[in-house]
């Protein structure tokens, strides 16, 4: 009942299993985690030892992977405790371990979700933003893009996008985590690299009159055709020119650059 806030013993967070039937997580605002392996029939208190009393568990997020395996994102900031609290189980909540290393202090969290199509890959959205990480909550790093500063209160991942509720400044949405997915330390390391891009439907979206007779503010459609990203390391040295070529055989149909 999250319509009544300011009531505690309530429940806060449900998820069921995408990957057994039966299995659900239940999350209370007093601190407490339950699960069940019977479609809700019975419920066993699998709580982590050591996270706070009456802490709030603001998320749960049931792995599409992994049977047994849960991220929980909590919150204490109502008992002036702005530290980040993010657990994962992978025995079904027998034993938890704390995965928030890389969020400061302040950046108290808010949601936990697991990437469906990369292994390890996780986003986290607290009150000072969103942060990812590579390697199932070792470590994190931010991830603001152009998101301004905000509170980040849910995500979800759909049809390859990522969708961010923020608290204040609308809803956001990053196109196309294919480069996300796809980022490594050997991208990192190269001068340049190019992601392959996902497939695109050939579509109008919207004409340029349309798009400026559209009152402010409303959000963005994102563009039509076929985005492409790509990788430098280093920014380029000030007159230099970058070009970027789409073949078809040897024959160019498509040519970019910084130039224009």
């Amino acid at each position: 009942d999250v319509t009544g806030v300011e009531v505690y013993d309530t429940i806060f967070a449900l998820a069921e299993s995408p990957l057994e039937a039966g299995v659900l997580w239940a999350g209370t605002d007093d601190g407490l985690i339950h699960v069940s392996r019977d479609d809700a029939k019975t419920w066993q208190n699998v709580t982590p030892k050591g996270m706070p009393e009456w802490i709030r568990v603001n998320a749960i997020d049931a792995s599409a992977r992994e049977k047994g395996t849960a991220y929980v994102a909590a919150t204490m900031y109502q008992f002036d405790d702005f530290r980040p609290y993010l657990y994962k189980t992978s025995d079904y909540g027998k034993t938890w371990k704390k995965i928030d290393s890389g969020i400061p202090d302040g950046a108290f969290t808010r949601v936990v979700r697991e990437d469906p199509a990369r292994a390890g890959l996780l986003y986290c959205g607290t009150e000072r933003g969103l942060y990812v990480s590579f390697d199932d909550g070792g470590s994190w790093q931010p991830f603001p893009r152009n998101l301004p500063p905000v509170p980040v209160t849910d995500l979800t991942v759909k049809n390859g996008d990522l969708v961010v509720a923020t608290q204040g400044r609308a809803f956001w949405i990053l196109d196309d985590l294919g480069p996300l997915r796809q980022w490594n330390e050997t991208i990192a390391g190269e001068s340049v690299h190019l992601f392959p891009p996902r497939p695109a439907v050939r579509i109008q979206i919207e004409t340029p009159d349309e798009e400026e007779q559209r009152p402010e503010p409303v959000g963005k459609n994102m563009p039509a055709g076929v985005l492409v990203d790509y990788w430098l390391r280093d920014k380029p040295a000030e007159g230099s020119r970058i070009t970027l070529e789409i073949l078809s055989g040897d024959t160019v149909l498509r040519k970019f650059d910084n130039e224009k």
